[in-house]
């Protein structure tokens, strides 16, 4: 009688097993299993495309490299609320030159560029150089300005800036600016520059 038993259960066990195997919901649960493996390596595979297109995105496209040559509007704004505005000629190989764009007194010669060096790498640009400040009708303040920035655009460039007074090297540790602030600078072309 045990033996009998024994060839029952696994007669139903075989019954179970080939009745699942002829159950269309049996394969429509494999087919699901498919369809979701298919379905998450589509998500993966759009996923990394984004992420490509992202990185592409935000080093820029071919044509428009964040460089610094060329030819820029420099809007500062020192800390006391002064404001000025100079023209920074970006020249290859770290040369180029700052010109103080502001009115003068018809008793004072006029403002001439004068030699700046630029310095660009992953942590943004720095650029300086001899400027001279009218004040008042006759008063000059001379100086090296000094400044840091990160673009914001391939067209923009803003950071920080330091003027150091005459008698002061900025690249010495020691060195205290006269004065800080601010500064945007907008990429302009040769004609906007004259203005």
């Amino acid at each position: 009688m045990l033996l009998t038993c024994e060839r029952v259960r696994n007669s139903i066990r075989a019954l179970r097993i080939s009745s699942f195997a002829h159950d269309p919901s049996f394969h429509a649960d494999r087919r699901d299993s498919n369809v979701i493996a298919g379905t998450t390596t589509v998500k993966v595979v759009l996923t990394l495309i984004l992420v490509l297109a992202a990185q592409t995105c935000a080093t820029g496209v071919p044509g428009h490299s964040q460089d610094i040559v060329g030819r820029w509007k420099v809007e500062i704004t020192f800390k006391d609320g002064t404001e000025r505005v100079l023209r920074f000629d970006a020249q290859p190989s770290g040369k180029g030159s700052l010109l103080v764009r502001e009115t003068r007194s018809n008793m004072v010669e006029p403002a001439k560029p004068a030699a700046a060096t630029w310095e660009q790498n992953e942590k943004g640009v720095t650029f300086s150089g001899p400027v001279e400040f009218a004040v008042g009708n006759f008063g000059r303040e001379q100086g090296t300005m000094v400044f840091k920035g990160k673009f914001e655009t391939s067209d923009v460039l803003s950071g920080v800036l330091a003027f150091f007074p005459m008698d002061q090297n900025p690249k010495d540790p020691k060195a205290t600016p006269s004065k800080t602030g601010t500064f945007r600078s907008t990429r302009v072309s040769a004609d906007d520059a004259q203005r």
